[in-house]
């Protein structure tokens, strides 16, 4: 008898795809969520492509709708153009469009497929003319629904009245006088409610068919199902009406405030109230009876709808989520939260380098939490610091002002009656500046960073930048300061307040120019950079309708430009109302940009960017050319680029002439960013990578496809200093890539008791190309199909027995077994599709005495296995290094230390070194590959590996399929295009994948600590920069093919790598300093992921001392961090202190003007000798003319018979520190040399500070 088989199966869908993916940055809403709708249900005569509740709807107090896979919980599509709060959503019943209603007083009809607006529908007498300088908040849309055939809708307006359309037309049918009205489901009828009480009214003819007293809504009604009952909420609760006799049913007991949201459920049988104090109710229609309580959001409800099967609720708030219920048990299944937050203010630093974007989450009756300010670094084009500021005023636009200094090192941000001075690398305030009232503090920075200026009420403050101390107060201020600048040349100041303009003499604390006529309160002000002109910026009030002619003020004037000689006006720009203008110049003055916010409806401001020319006055361009709510506008100091804020936590760079958007940068935390271009280009942190998917579609429906499926396509490391041109290397071209050649689909059936693993292959439109298989993430299998035969062609049925690789599965747990298939050409995979696994291997048969392999699980403890790899001799002297050698001993030393705390006896090292005349520990290709092989037969499944490489990196090969190569002792050059050279001298990326996929270990950790061999420049300009984006580009397949912890630090060149201060690479110095204590978990254990963010953070700060900018890459995956060991008493720590760094020295003959005696070799090579000590070197010697914060030493001899007199001076950077003299022998110079260096310490020593 046979025994049964248990099988698994996974099948993955037969999804078409034809267009270009989109990528998602998930920030969800910024501003409260105002509105919710399901899908529709599915009916019999249509399409299913978005029905059945699979996608729920969001509308946003920050103007944006958001659509959402309910199962998932993912954002998959915005659609943005409002230009204000979106109040209500709906979806057409055939699921294909949506239709959004706004306080911008439209609603847009949008294609649900395509995101683009079909249709705006706009009343015939709606907003006044922009020349009428008035706003009429009374015609802002506060409702929209469709009738059940879809071929009307109603849109409610605040003004007590709804509008009747005709959806195929666009045409307005009739207007209702009513304050809500919403369709009947006989679709033939309204149901219209006033302050009164309510109507049923005949659509066609708009007869009343029946009154009802006493019935009043403030938000929209909803009918029950059958049309027999009617659920309308007011200030004071929520009441049922029975429609047939015109009364109410008397019961909803316990709901006592103002009344947020309803929604009937689809059998009638319940419904659901949300109110200010109660959160969401779950009631039962027939006895009144609350059945649930949803209320786990921290801000009120606002928006609640039924899943159209009544399985599920979903509940919107204020505090910028919506959360998925399970209506029958009242179970909470999943929140539906993006990462946004609203960009209140941005700026560039003077030389374009950086780019602050000031940032906040709006929740609530407009409550700013978790107010920051994002550094961006253009140069490595990554977010570098997140300050987390003061107290801001919620009502203030904008909440903070700033300025960078001219160093670029600090920036200066004035907020609630305060500004500080913060240091842009650490995140930390310097000074803090009080003594002023202000909302949002002036601030003003001048050119060269000595001096600032804060203002507020009646008050003008000039600071001494680099002590905090004041200055001086101004004398003669007027009533309040709101805006300050400086002129270029640091001379005078520009303030405006609420009652002046005044340009101030900074020397003598004087007035020098009163600018008369300003129309109302200055918002921002501006200095051309000739200081030929003065530009500000004005509050505009709202004028009602009808009172235009009584205003004593000039309306609209929102900026105006001024001559500063004369103080007479030259032009002004005018708009409707603003709350906050601001204004700037563009470098050379021939642009003006204005950005005004009205705030007036405080929930949700509308904003527009302009751009204008400067002698004509003629708008250029302005936020309908750039992006839909852009409301602050920047300018780069070079007029190349422009800066544009939104809700989204977004801020969108522009090409400033051309008008077209180059890219977008998101700030998801205070670690985490992404950048995208339109092109679908992008760059991120590791854990933005996270968070990010693409969606693609195809005939309606929606696919999420996760990020690292097309990261080969589109993920361009380095991408913003690219852009901005701070990078040599070019952005990939994307043409050609608007449609995707898919990968098989595939099913795959799993034979528990013989270990089959069949794989069946559906070949689409992108063929058939290498099938991966993965245990626990790592890849045991690359390509279980290889092309075979004359023809290359691909099976499309496979099995694999699983028995070979019991050794890769973890014991008595379960285990997870993925397979990934690629499309033929090979750059696009499916994603991992997995199977839960507990196997029971049999033990191996074998002769009778022989113990065999065993396959069978046997209990055990992990084990820990290290490679520690560093080269610093090679062949010839051409590539020779320092360092290398001796920080992989150091490594090795620190993890068998603190390994054997943790692992006992259970640690397992291999050094190699070029720092040992043991050939067997020679960082040869051969040594090294055997130390794999060895490793490979002893892990197991539980244990973990570690591999460490210091030494040359170079990157060969095409860009896309480009690998990372690590150079090995028998090299002599960095030249990789001999084959033969590749294959016998170096590790190539593919190759360490390889041996390290090939040791069962399924934790593993690479650490690189890399030198990129280059040409060696005499003067070090750029300094130390990142890998490039091609190297990252293969560690990072590397990363997804082995599940490793990588961390990658890289320098410019030779001379770069070796100027370390500390006589050890950075990368290196700072593990083993998180190691001797700077971070270890619970202050003993040596987390890898604590250890890698601790060195991603700290190399950049060192390696601003020797002149550069580094910042290690770190990829992890998704799992959870490991643990490599304990430090305690026992462990001890090789870690270098600081050193001074010497560069060439000058010595010559008094006589003869040469270095006849040769003392400066002789002290070079002293110096080099000293050097090659590493960590315990007293100095490190680089061989260049001048370098930052390097010594040298310059000199005259005269030679005498044998007695040579030397006089000398200590430089560091140009400054001389101190005189040497010495005298020897011309036969002793060794002695001579030594004596000068005892000279050159006593001088350091003295020149440190304590």
């Amino acid at each position: 008898m046979k025994k049964p088989l248990f099988y698994l199966f996974l099948t993955l869908p037969l999804a078409l795809w034809g267009q270009t993916p989109t990528l998602v940055v998930p920030v969800g809403h910024s501003w409260g969520i105002k509105a919710l709708a399901f899908s529709p249900p599915c009916s019999e005569d249509a399409g299913c492509l978005f029905g059945d509740g699979k996608y729920a709807l969001a509308g946003g107090g920050d103007g944006i709708a958001t659509l959402w896979e309910v199962q998932s919980g993912r954002q998959i599509q915005s659609f943005e153009g409002h230009a204000n709060a979106i109040s209500s959503v709906a979806f057409s019943p055939d699921g294909k469009y949506i239709l959004t209603g706004s306080w911008d007083k439209t609603a847009r009809l949008w294609d649900i497929q395509s995101g683009k607006t079909i249709r705006t529908f706009e009343r015939d007498d709606g907003p006044a003319t922009p020349s009428s300088f008035s706003v009429d908040y009374s015609q802002q849309i506060t409702a929209v629904a469709f009738s059940p055939n879809g071929k009307y809708l109603l849109t409610g307006v605040a003004d007590g009245t709804t509008i009747l359309w005709n959806v195929p037309s666009g045409a307005q049918i009739r207007t209702f006088k009513s304050q809500t009205v919403t369709f009947s489901s006989n679709e033939q009828q309204v149901f219209t409610f006033g302050t009164k009480g309510a109507d049923i009214l005949d659509i066609q003819s708009g007869d009343i068919l029946r009154s009802f007293e006493g019935v009043n809504s403030k938000i929209i009604p909803v009918f029950s199902p059958n049309g027999e009952k009617v659920l309308v909420g007011g200030e004071k609760g929520a009441t049922l009406w029975d429609i047939s006799s015109g009364r109410p049913i008397p019961y909803l007991e316990g709901i006592h405030s103002y009344i947020t949201a309803l929604a009937f459920s689809p059998d009638g049988k319940h419904f659901l109230t949300a109110s200010k104090d109660g959160g969401a109710i779950f009631w039962d229609a027939g006895s009144g009876e609350k059945v649930h309580v949803f209320n786990d959001h921290s801000f009120e409800v606002t928006a609640v709808a039924f899943s159209p099967d009544g399985q599920f609720v979903l509940t919107g708030s204020d505090d910028n989520t919506a959360i998925l219920w399970d209506a029958r048990s009242g179970r909470k299944i999943r929140t539906l939260q993006g990462h946004a937050d609203a960009v209140f203010h941005m700026g560039f630093s003077p030389d374009r380098k950086y780019i602050l974007a000031y940032s906040s989450n709006v929740k609530g009756d407009f409550k700013l939490g978790g107010s920051s300010a994002s550094i961006w670094d253009t140069r490595s084009g990554k977010c570098i610091s997140t300050l987390l500021l003061d107290e801001v005023h919620k009502y203030e636009y904008p909440p903070i002002q700033a300025a960078f200094s001219a160093d670029r090192e600090k920036v200066l941000i004035g907020s609630l009656n305060t500004a500080a001075l913060w240091d842009i690398s650490s995140g930390k305030k310097i000074h803090s500046f009080g003594g002023v009232q202000s909302a949002a503090t002036p601030v003003a920075l001048s050119g060269d960073g000595k001096h600032l200026l804060t203002g507020g009420k009646q008050a003008l403050i000039l600071w001494d930048a680099q002590s905090g101390e004041k200055i001086r107060d101004f004398k003669g201020v007027p009533s309040e300061v709101s805006a300050l600048a400086f002129s270029a040349d640091g001379r005078y100041a520009l303030s405006g307040g609420t009652e002046a303009i005044l340009l101030w003499d900074i020397s003598s604390g004087l007035a020098l120019q009163h600018f008369e006529g300003a129309p109302s309160k200055v918002t921002s002000v501006a200095l051309s950079s000739d200081g030929h002109y003065a530009l500000t910026g004005h509050k505009v009030s709202p004028v009602k309708k009808g009172n235009s002619s009584s205003s004593k003020q000039p309306l609209g004037k929102a900026a105006i430009l001024w001559d500063v000689q004369s103080g007479k006006e030259v032009r002004y720009f005018n708009t409707d109302a603003t709350r906050f203008t601001q204004v700037d110049f563009s470098p050379d003055g021939k642009y003006i940009l204005t950005g005004w916010a009205d705030d007036t409806n405080k929930e949700s401001p509308e904003f527009t960017a302009t751009v204008w020319d400067t002698q004509s006055g003629k708008q250029i361009r302005s936020s309908d050319d750039f992006t839909s709510q852009a409301f602050r506008g920047c300018l780069s100091p070079d007029g190349q680029f422009l800066l544009t804020g939104t809700w989204t936590s977004t801020v969108k760079l522009w090409d400033f002439q051309k008008g077209t958007e180059i890219a977008s940068l998101n700030n998801l935390d205070s670690t985490d960013w992404a950048i995208t271009t339109p092109s679908g280009l992008f760059d991120a942190s590791p854990g933005a990578m996270r968070l990010m998917y693409y969606v693609e579609s195809y005939k309606g429906e929606r696919e999420i496809i996760e990020l690292e499926q097309l990261k080969e396509r589109y993920y361009e490391p380095g991408l913003l200093q690219k852009i901005v041109g701070y990078s040599d290397e070019p952005t990939r071209s994307v043409e050609g890539f608007d449609t995707l050649a898919l990968y098989p689909a595939l099913t795959l059936q799993l034979d528990t008791q013989t270990h089959q693993l069949a794989i069946e292959l559906t070949p689409r439109n992108g063929g058939l190309g290498k099938v991966s298989v993965f245990v626990n993430g790592k890849e045991i299998i690359e390509d279980l199909n290889p092309p075979q035969g004359a023809e290359r062609k691909r099976k499309s049925s496979l099995s694999v027995n699983l028995t070979p690789f019991s050794r890769y599965f973890l014991q008595d747990s379960l285990n997870t077994l993925s397979v990934r298939v690629y499309n033929e050409a090979g750059w696009l995979k499916s994603p991992a599709y997995t199977l839960a696994y507990r196997p029971r291997f049999p033990r191996a048969k074998g002769e009778p005495g022989d113990s065999g392999p065993a396959f069978s699980f046997q209990a055990s403890d992990p084990a820990l296995y290290a490679i520690c790899i560093g080269t610093a001799n090679y062949a010839g002297t051409q590539l020779d290094l320092k360092f290398p050698g001796k920080d992989a001993l150091a490594m090795a030393q620190a993890i068998e230390q603190a390994g054997r705390q943790l692992f006992e006896d259970r640690v397992h090292v291999r050094l190699f070194t070029t720092d040992t005349a043991d050939v067997r520990m020679h960082p040869t290709k051969t040594n090294i590959k055997a130390a794999f092989e060895g490793f490979k037969d002893q892990a197991r499944a539980e244990d973990i590996l570690l591999v460490y490489l210091s030494g040359h990196g170079v990157n060969y090969g095409d860009a896309d399929r480009a690998q990372f190569y690590y150079l090995t002792q028998e090299i002599a050059s960095e030249n990789l295009s001999d084959e033969g050279i590749r294959d016998t001298r170096t590790l190539s990326t593919a190759e360490l994948t390889q041996w390290i996929n090939d040791i069962p270990a399924q934790k593993q950790v690479m650490i690189l600590d890399a030198c990129n061999s280059g040409k060696v420049v005499e003067v070090l300009d750029t300094g130390t920069k990142n890998l490039n984006s091609s190297q990252i580009r293969a560690l990072d397949r590397m990363k997804d093919r082995t599940g490793m912890f990588v961390l990658a630090g890289s320098a410019a060149d030779k001379v770069s790598y070796e100027a370390s201060q500390y006589g050890q690479g950075l990368l290196t110095y700072s593990i083993l300093e998180a190691m001797s204590g700077q971070r270890l978990r619970e202050g003993k254990y040596v987390d890898i992921a604590q250890l890698f963010e601790y060195a991603r953070d700290r190399v950049p700060e060192i390696a601003k001392s020797i002149g550069g900018l580094q910042t290690p890459t770190m990829l992890m995956p998704r799992s959870g961090s490991i643990d490599i060991g304990i430090v305690n008493e026992q462990v001890q720590i090789s870690l270098s202190q600081v050193k001074p760094v010497f560069v060439r020295n000058v010595f010559l003959d008094e006589d003869r003007f040469d270095d006849v005696l040769k003392i400066g070799s002789r002290l070079e090579g002293k110096l080099r000798e000293i050097t090659a000590k590493g960590s315990r070197a007293s100095l490190i010697y680089v061989d260049v003319p001048e370098y930052q914060q390097a010594y040298s030493i310059k000199g005259l001899y005269q030679v005498e018979g044998e007695t040579v007199q030397l006089k000398a001076r200590l430089f560091r950077e140009g400054q001389a520190l101190g005189d040497i003299q010495v005298q020897g022998t011309s036969s002793q110079l060794d002695a001579l040399v030594e004596k000068i260096l005892k000279q050159a310490f006593s001088l350091i020593s003295k020149s440190e500070p304590e």
